[in-house]
């Protein structure tokens, strides 16, 4: 048993996910274990904007792009203090590791691992532990 997260209102994950067939599969399975899913998203963009500003409690990033705009992804969520689970075949470990509330989980992953990641995330931002925690 992965424990329990606060289950007075759905938790929030934001879901930036490029792959439709994915980020469908995450966002079900999400929406299964209770959270409301902002998203997904499949690249930056106005609406990205509106719903970082809604304050999501969690947000799951798993998109190919260049690394300067990766770089001002994750700063963004970092700077809203937002505990990002980050998905991905070919970690920036280095651009994670300077991100307090950042998980990184490596491909290939299963649903089950990437839900378990996110509740982790949402248990240490609730008990105030902002380091690092790579999966």
């Amino acid at each position: 048993m992965h424990g329990t997260v606060d289950q007075r209102s759905p938790r929030r994950v934001l879901v930036m996910q490029d792959d439709f067939f994915l980020a469908d599969e995450i966002c079900s399975a999400l929406e299964e274990a209770k959270f409301e899913v902002m998203g997904p998203f499949e690249a930056w963009s106005k609406d990205l904007d509106i719903a970082l500003e809604q304050r999501p409690d969690a947000a799951l990033f798993d998109m190919k792009m260049d690394r300067d705009k990766a770089r001002s992804v994750l700063a963004r969520l970092d700077s809203l203090s937002i505990p990002l689970v980050m998905a991905t075949g070919h970690p920036h470990a280095e651009d994670a590791e300077q991100l307090a509330n950042c998980s990184v989980l490596e491909k290939p992953r299963s649903v089950s691992k990437v839900i378990a990641a996110v509740k982790s995330a949402l248990r240490l931002k609730q008990r105030g532990r902002p380091e690092n925690i790579i999966t």
